[in-house]
This record gives C-alpha cells, sequence and structure tokens, in this order.
C-alpha cells in the first residue's frame, strides 16, 4: 500500500508519523524529566538546608554566645534565592522567625496551609526531614505546592529550613517543551512545502543522486580495499611486536644475571679490599720487624769490633809477651809457650770476628735490601687496596645502573605488552571496520540499483 504512493505522499505522510512521535517522545520526556527534575529539587533543597545548618552550627561552636555570631550570617542566608522566589528561613523551637528574607521575628507557629494543616508546628515536631504541603499567597489565584527541607540545631535548640515552588523547578522544562513542539510544528510545515518543491525538482535530483551513489559505491571500495591494507599491516606490526617482546624478554633474563654476577664481584672485591688491608697490617709489622733486625745487626757490628779489638791487643800482648819470654830464657819457656797459644787464639778470635763482621754486614745489606723491598710491597698494597677500594665502589655503581637498567627494561616490556594489547585490539577492530566496509560496498551497491530502479519508474 506505501509503496503505491507518491513520493511527495510518502514524504508527507512520514511527516505527520514523525510529528506524532515527537509529540509522544516529548510528552513522556517532559513526564520523566519531571521526576528528575524533583528528585533534583529534594537534594538542591536539602543541600541548601544543610548548608544553613552547618552555618549556624559552625557559630555556635565556635562561640558560647552563638547568637551575635549567627546574626552576622543573616545577609549570607537571605541573599540565597532557591529556584526563582525559594528562601532559606529559621525558627526558633516556638516558631518566631529569627532569620526569614521579609517576616524576621514574626511568630508563625499557627500558620496553616491551604489545606488548614498547622505544618510550621508538624517542622518543629519532626525537627529533621522534608514536608509537601499546598500555600497560596494573597495575590494567587489559587494554592501551589511547595516543599521545604529543615533540620534541628541543637546548640541552639534552632531549625533551618529551606522552601521553594515545586512548579518554579519545571519552568524550564515547560519553556523547553513548547519550544521543541513548536519547532516540530514548524519541521512538519516545512516538510510538507519541501515534498511540493522536491517533486518538482525530483528528476534533476534523481540525476544527481545516482552520481552521489557512485561516488558512495566507488568510495566504499576504496574504504574496503584501505580497511584490508589496513588490517594486514596491522598483523604484521603484531608480530613485529611479539618479536621485539621475546627480544625483550632475553634482556630482561640477561640483565637480571648480569645484576646477579655483579653483585657477586661486588662480593669478592669488598673480600680482596679486607685482605689488601690485613696484607698493608702485616706489610707494616714486617717492616718494624726488619727495622729490629737491623738495629740487632748493627749492634751486633759494633760487639765484634769491640771482639776485634779485644784480638788485636791481645795479640800484641801475646807478642810481647813472646819476646819478654825468649829473654828470659829457660825460665821463660813455659810463658813463650802459653804466649804463642795467647796468640793463636788472639789470631784465630780476629779471623772469626772479620768472618762475623762479612757475615753480619751481608745480613744488614740484606735486610736493608728486605726493607726497601717491604717499603716497596707496603706502597703497593697501599696501591692495591685503593684500587680494589675503586673497583668496589664501581661495581656497586654498576651493580646500582644494572638495577636501574632491569627495572627500566621490565617496563618497556610491560609497554610492549600494553601496545600488543592495544594492537591486537586494533586488529580487532579493523577486521570489523573491513566488515564494515564490505557491508556498506554491498548496501551502495544494492542502493544504486534501487535508486536508478526507482528514479526510472518516476522518469
Amino acid at each position: 500500500m506505501f509503496s503505491k504512493l507518491k513520493i511527495n505522499d510518502k514524504i508527507r505522510l512520514l511527516s505527520i508519523i514523525a510529528l506524532i512521535s515527537l509529540a509522544l517522545t516529548s510528552t513522556i520526556s517532559y513526564f520523566l524529566s519531571r521526576e528528575t527534575i524533583n528528585s533534583m529539587a529534594k537534594e538542591n533543597l536539602a543541600a541548601i538546608a544543610a548548608k544553613a545548618y552547618l552555618s549556624i552550627k559552625e557559630a555556635a561552636r565556635t562561640q558560647k554566645t552563638a547568637t551575635p555570631q549567627i546574626l552576622e550570617l543573616k545577609d549570607e542566608l537571605r541573599k540565597e534565592v532557591i529556584a526563582k522566589s525559594g528562601y532559606i528561613y529559621v525558627l526558633d523551637s516556638k516558631g518566631t522567625l529569627i532569620i526569614h528574607p521579609q517576616s524576621e521575628g514574626k511568630n508563625i507557629y499557627d500558620s496553616q496551609d491551604a489545606q488548614g494543616r498547622y505544618f510550621i508546628r508538624e517542622i518543629l515536631d519532626k525537627k529533621n526531614g522534608s514536608i509537601i504541603y499546598p500555600w497560596k499567597n494573597a495575590n494567587d489565584t489559587s494554592a501551589r505546592e511547595k516543599i521545604a527541607f529543615f533540620q534541628h540545631i541543637p546548640e541552639t535548640n534552632w531549625i533551618a529550613a529551606a522552601g521553594s515552588y515545586l512548579d518554579e523547578f519545571y519552568l524550564p522544562l515547560n519553556l523547553l517543551l513548547k519550544n521543541i513542539l513548536l519547532a516540530a510544528l514548524l519541521t512538519v510545515l516545512a516538510l510538507f512545502g519541501a515534498s511540493w518543491w522536491i517533486y518538482r525538482n525530483l528528476n534533476s535530483i534523481g540525476k544527481q543522486t545516482l552520481e552521489m551513489c557512485g561516488i558512495v559505491f566507488n568510495s566504499s571500495k576504496e574504504i574496503s580495499m584501505g580497511n584490508q591494507n589496513m588490517a594486514s599491516r596491522t598483523e604484521e606490526l603484531a608480530s613485529t611486536l611479539e618479536e621485539i617482546s621475546s627480544t625483550i624478554e632475553n634482556i630482561t633474563s640477561n640483565t637480571k644475571n648480569t645484576a646477579g654476577h655483579v653483585q657477586e664481584v661486588s662480593v669478592l672485591t669488598q673480600s680482596a679490599v679486607t685482605l689488601a688491608t690485613e696484607g698493608v697490617s702485616i706489610s707494616s709489622k714486617t717492616k718494624s720487624s726488619m727495622k729490629e733486625i737491623s738495629e740487632s745487626s748493627r749492634k751486633i757490628s759494633e760487639i765484634v769490633k769491640v771482639v776485634e779489638d779485644i784480638a788485636f791487643q791481645t795479640n800484641i800482648l801475646a807478642l810481647n809477651a813472646a819476646i819478654e819470654a825468649a829473654r828470659a830464657g829457660e825460665q821463660g819457656k813455659g810463658f813463650a809457650v802459653v804466649a804463642i797459644e795467647v796468640r793463636d787464639l788472639a789470631q784465630k778470635t780476629a779471623a772469626a770476628t772479620k768472618d762475623i763482621q762479612r757475615l753480619t754486614a751481608d745480613s744488614l745489606l740484606k735486610v736493608q735490601n728486605g726493607a726497601v723491598m717491604v717499603e716497596n710491597t707496603d706502597q703497593n698494597l697501599l696501591k692495591i687496596s685503593s684500587e680494589v677500594g675503586k673497583i668496589a665502589n664501581l661495581s656497586t655503581e654498576i651493580s646500582g645502573a644494572i638495577s636501574d637498567q632491569h627495572r627500566s627494561v621490565e617496563q618497556i616490556n610491560t609497554a610492549l605488552s600494553q601496545i600488543d594489547s592495544n594492537t591486537q585490539q586494533t586488529a580487532s577492530f579493523t577486521e570489523q571496520i573491513a566488515s564494515s566496509s564490505e557491508s556498506l560496498h554491498s548496501r551502495s551497491l544494492q542502493l544504486d540499483h534501487l535508486i536508478n530502479s526507482n528514479f526510472k519508474k518516476v522518469a
């Protein structure tokens, strides 16, 4: 039935359906929005009442006599406007208005709403909560629903409340609904006028539409090919990222092993530093012992010199004794024999002292050479200790650097994993886009045939 209608009749029918759908949608949205706005209004009023409550409570907390501090809040609370005409007010326990934009000092304990309910008494009895009541001002033609949220302030035995008319929260929504309905009506009128114009220019539009369908067909084909190419490159990128990730994992493992080896080197280097320090200490003790040996050798040489002098004197005395024994003749023969023996002993002693002097001098020279060697060894051990200390410091720095490198490589590995995951998602999305492009290409081909056949019928 619908397919047999003319195009302009189809447009008009669709316009009417669209207008009805828009009206129904707007009406439903209006009532749903009223509920949302009603909830937001309650939350807003509750928040404002809580703000007044906290301000007065803080003033009462900071001063023993709360009234002077609270009175300073009046101007600030009076300036608070809720919706269009809502306001904040504060009641004492007897229903007297402590803070009010217009009626401060007035007792409203016996005030009644439009239905005769003593709503102020309910507020004072409940102390905390909310209330909705109909209220009619002197210049109003009918009562309007009003909502108030209130909280009890124990420090002053007051009640802070915030109230406003419910319909004031709906003013923007009502205006929006009117504008939507007006725009819908104007749109339908414009569509009716446009349908007549479209019908008159249908042949020209048909040709242009056919040309555009051809362009869409070619473009969709190019998009499909491009997406296929993109999908292929994305797969190659995913494969490359997988290889890079594997390489990074190997680097991470090698770095971890290197860090362990460097740590072992550091421990061994510290041990070498300790041994070198002990060697320096032992070398110092050896150096001291060599000095003592050298001093002892020098003293022995002096003693041997004394013995040599004694032997020389003894030899001279024995020679003189032998001469005197020879002069004595027969009486001095025995003494001459003794003198000869003493002289032989003195000469042997002199020879022995010379040997001792030679050996002592040789020992002293060797001790001195040994002392020089110990000194050189001591210097070398100090240098070794210093260099090994530097090596230990460098090992520590290298260990720290390798640890940092290990953490950095792990971060790179994590980032590559995220990139790989994103690439996999991109590949999936690319496949979906390629599938959609293929579908678009097929649909554009169908659209080309459909529009071509329909415009030929119209022509």
